[in-house]
């Protein structure tokens, strides 16, 4: 997942390496719904996700990301230190990559607001980017933020917003040994987040 900073993901890798050095670990990556795909075709053993995924899968969940709000000052309503939900269809909306935009159309959706979207970007840091140049606003996920490092002004979403973050893997009973392995491995780090599960 975009969101799991690489650098953790390395010594993850190096310490299950250490801890398992017969098994082999593949890196892929593509949307949710590829994902997904894949370990329903049993291509590949597991995916990190958002909690918000297909029921033929079994979701571990790893840790609570808060959902942000990135909007220049000068389209922040006057005197809001949050934005309420219903106040992003009166904004300029720039729709991210398709990792994000899993989970802003589910609050959205969720909160019936029908965002004014302007710019439709491939990857959530252009989203960020063009959100830092005046042109709209965006709706990024915590660890996005964190893993591009600056002091950006992200104000929290009224109510507040959260994906869960994990491990999806075929129906428990059939997993790979090596899934379920790498899953125990993974689930004992503490995660740079808000909040573990």
């Amino acid at each position: 997942h975009k969101a799991i900073r690489r650098q953790r993901q390395m010594c993850i890798r190096d310490r299950f390496s250490n801890e398992y050095p017969n098994i082999s670990i593949d890196v892929s990556v593509g949307t949710y719904k590829t994902i997904e795909d894949m370990i329903i075709a049993e291509e590949v053993d597991c995916g990190f996700m958002s909690g918000t995924m297909r029921k033929e899968l079994k979701f571990v969940p790893l840790c609570v990301d808060r959902m942000l709000a990135l909007v220049p000052p000068k389209l922040l309503p006057s005197g809001c230190k949050t934005l309420p939900l219903e106040a992003i269809s009166d904004i300029d909306f720039i729709i991210p990559g398709e990792g994000s935009n899993y989970d802003i159309g589910r609050i959205l959706r969720t909160a019936g607001v029908r965002p004014r979207v302007k710019y439709s970007v491939s990857d959530d840091y252009a989203a960020v980017a063009m959100a830092e140049g005046g042109l709209g606003m965006t709706i990024v996920p915590e660890l996005i933020l964190k893993g591009i490092g600056g002091n950006r002004a992200a104000v929290e979403l009224e109510p507040a917003c959260t994906r869960t973050i994990g491990i999806a893997e075929r129906s428990i009973g059939t997993g790979s040994p090596a899934c379920a392995a790498f899953t125990v491995s993974y689930t004992h780090l503490t995660l740079p987040t808000n909040s573990l599960v």
